[in-house]
């Protein structure tokens, strides 16, 4: 329904102002407040994605010591899940309480991981 809403107002030309009202179901939103639940919302796909990117490079380091000459690779994914904790940690403020939990279980998880490589 918000969808809807948006893309008929930007069909009409209504994008104009930043405080331009969209009625969503029953309630009056204005479009920054849409934007920004929005960008929450993407951003919460991002850390989630993220950590498992992180959760994969740290199975790939551990798989690397039945290949020859495996620590070249094993380094580098390594490097990977730290950078993977640093942007997680970044960003992770950003998020209202509920969604900051559920990405540091992940985190914490990744953190522990990443200590034992």
């Amino acid at each position: 329904m918000q969808q809807s809403l948006i893309a008929g107002a930007i069909a009409d030309g209504n994008t104009h102002g930043r405080n331009r009202v969209f009625q969503v179901g029953l309630t009056m939103r204005t479009k920054a407040d849409f934007l920004a639940d929005e960008s929450r919302r993407l951003l919460v796909d991002f850390l989630t994605v993220e950590l498992e990117t992180g959760f994969t490079f740290a199975r790939l380091a551990k798989t690397q010591n039945g290949f020859p000459n495996p620590e070249p690779h094993a380094a580098k994914l390594k490097k990977n899940v730290r950078e993977v904790v640093g942007t997680v940690k970044r960003f992770r403020g950003r998020l209202n309480d509920e969604a900051r939990k559920q990405i540091d279980d992940g985190l914490s998880k990744l953190e522990r991981i990443a200590s034992e490589l």
